[in-house]
């Protein structure tokens, strides 16, 4: 059997490697520069068409939203009461 100091260097060793890999592969560009979700350029207003498909998916959302709420299932992850 392997000696209990023995066993310590080894998880230590092995807990720095860990560390470091972890440091490596987290802090990699394409996680740090990735384009924001839920915004919208000028050219998606600039129509009558582009403005009515925003509306259109934020009345969407609202009413999946109050659908959960609803189900019992959003009163459960965002505390809502009903």
């Amino acid at each position: 059997m392997l000696d209990t100091s023995i066993m310590k260097k080894r998880n230590f060793i092995l807990g720095i490697l860990l560390a470091m890999l972890i440091l490596v592969i987290g802090c990699s560009d394409d996680y740090l520069n990735r384009e924001p979700e839920g915004r919208f350029s000028e050219s998606d207003v600039a129509t009558a068409d582009g403005v009515e498909g925003l509306l259109i998916a934020a009345y969407t959302m609202v009413l999946e939203a109050d659908l959960l709420v609803k189900l019992g299932i959003m009163t459960f992850i965002a505390g809502y009461s009903i």
